[in-house]
C-alpha cells in the first residue's frame, strides 16, 4: 500500500507540475542577436521540462541539449535540431538509469564527446560519454572524477582542457580540474 500511495502521490505531484507550471525555460541566441525560446513539443507531455541548455555546432548544423525529464521525473538529455530557423524537437540523446542533466558536449580530433551531470547517480562520478552514432547513441568511456560534482563546465584553452565543478552541500566547494 505504502508503494502504491507513493506512485500516486508522484504522479499527481508531475501532472500539477505540467498542467500548473511552466517550469524552466530555455533561450537561445541566433546569429543575429535575437533571443528564441526552446519550446519542447506538446505532444509528448513526458518532455515539457527544459533546462540547462548547452548549444553545438556539427557539420554546419546547431544542435541544442537540454536537461527533460521522464514521467517519474528522472533527468534525461534530449536534443532539438536548428531547421530553418526553429528549434526542432529530435528526442532523447542520452538516458541512463540515473539522473542526467547539464551536458557539455564538444568535439576533440574527430570524436564527439559529452559530459553530462549524474552527480544523483551512485557513487556519483563524473563521466565521458563518446557518441557512436551522433546525436542518439553514446557510450561511457571513462570515469573522469571519481567523486559526486556537479555542472561541470568544460573550457579547452591553448591546448588545455580544464573543467569547473561544483560540490554540493554538505562539503560545498568549487573545484577546478586540468
Amino acid at each position: 500500500i505504502a508503494l502504491f500511495v507513493k506512485s500516486v502521490k508522484h504522479f499527481i505531484e508531475s501532472l500539477s507540475f505540467i498542467l500548473l507550471h511552466e517550469g524552466w525555460r530555455c533561450y537561445a541566441c541566433r546569429s543575429n542577436g535575437r533571443w528564441q525560446r526552446v519550446k519542447l513539443p506538446r505532444g509528448s507531455w513526458q518532455h515539457t521540462f527544459c533546462a540547462d541548455p548547452f548549444l553545438f555546432r556539427h557539420k554546419d548544423v546547431n544542435w541544442l541539449f537540454v536537461e527533460t525529464k521522464t514521467l517519474d521525473g528522472k533527468g534525461v538529455i534530449g536534443c532539438l535540431k536548428d531547421i530553418d530557423g526553429k528549434w526542432v524537437w529530435q528526442g532523447v540523446a542520452l538516458e541512463e538509469t540515473c539522473h542526467l542533466s547539464y551536458p557539455q558536449v564538444f568535439e576533440e580530433k574527430g570524436k564527439i564527446y559529452m559530459i553530462p551531470e549524474s552527480c544523483k547517480r551512485e557513487p556519483g562520478d563524473v563521466c565521458l560519454y563518446e557518441a557512436i552514432e551522433f546525436p542518439f547513441r553514446w557510450k561511457r568511456v571513462k570515469i573522469l572524477i571519481d567523486r559526486p560534482f556537479a555542472d561541470c563546465t568544460i573550457l579547452s584553452r591553448d591546448g588545455h582542457w580544464y573543467m569547473a565543478c561544483y560540490n554540493r552541500p554538505p562539503e560545498e566547494h568549487a573545484e577546478l580540474w586540468h
